[in-house]
C-alpha cells in the first residue's frame, strides 16, 4: 500500500503541477493579451496624435499659403493705387495740351509732346475715353454744365470739357461734360448768360 500511496501522491503532485502549469500558461496568456491590448492601444493613440499633428500642419500650411497670396494681392493693389494717384497728377497737364490743340494752336512740338505724354501713360495701362454723344452715366461722367439743345436727346453729352481716364478697369477720373436738358427754362438760361 505504501507504493499505491506513493503513486497516488505522485499523481496528485503531477496533477497539481499540471494545474499550476496550466494556471501559469493561462496567466501568461492573459498577460500577453493584456500587453498586446495595451500595445495596440498605445499604437492607436500615437497614430491618432500623429494624424492630428499632420492635419494641423496641413491647415497651417494652407493658411500660410492663403496669407502669402493675400499679401501679394494687397501689394499689387497698393502699387496700382500709388501709380493711379501719380497719373492723376499728370492728367491736368494732358488736358492743357489737349485744350491748346483743340483751340487751334497747331504747333508740331506741342502735338509731339502731347502724343509722347499720352503714350507714356498708356504704358501704365491708362486709357482715355470719350463720352461725347453718349448718354450721361454718373460712373463715367462729371457734369460741369447743363445746356439746352433741341436737336439732341435729353441726357446726352453734347460737349466734353475734359476726357475721362481709366487704368486697370477703374475710372481714374470721370470725363468732365456738358449734357443736354430739354426742360431748361429759356429765361433762366438767358439770366445766367447776363450774369456772366
Amino acid at each position: 500500500m505504501a507504493k499505491g500511496k506513493d503513486v497516488s501522491e505522485e499523481k496528485k503532485k503531477a496533477d497539481e503541477n499540471k494545474d499550476v502549469k496550466e494556471s501559469t500558461d493561462v496567466s501568461e496568456s492573459l498577460i500577453s493579451e493584456k500587453f498586446a491590448d495595451e500595445k495596440d492601444k498605445k499604437i492607436f493613440e500615437l497614430e491618432s496624435q500623429n494624424a492630428e499633428i499632420v492635419d494641423l500642419l496641413q491647415r497651417k500650411q494652407a493658411e500660410f499659403e492663403n496669407y502669402r497670396k493675400r499679401i501679394e494681392r494687397e501689394q499689387c493693389e497698393y502699387s496700382k493705387h500709388v501709380a493711379d494717384k501719380l497719373i492723376c497728377e499728370f492728367l491736368e497737364i494732358l488736358d492743357n495740351f489737349s485744350l491748346s490743340l483743340k483751340h487751334g494752336v497747331d504747333e508740331l512740338g506741342v502735338k509731339m509732346i502731347y502724343e509722347q505724354f499720352l503714350s507714356k501713360l498708356q504704358k501704365f495701362g491708362v486709357i482715355e475715353y470719350s463720352m461725347l454723344g453718349k448718354k450721361f452715366d454718373p460712373n463715367f461722367c462729371e457734369v460741369l454744365c447743363v445746356m439746352k439743345a433741341d436737336d439732341k436727346e435729353d441726357g446726352i453729352v453734347i460737349d466734353e470739357i475734359a476726357k475721362g481716364y481709366m487704368a486697370h478697369d477703374r475710372v481714374l477720373r470721370c470725363a468732365k461734360v456738358v449734357i443736354n436738358k430739354k426742360d431748361i427754362d429759356d429765361d433762366k438760361v438767358e439770366n445766367k448768360k447776363n450774369e456772366k
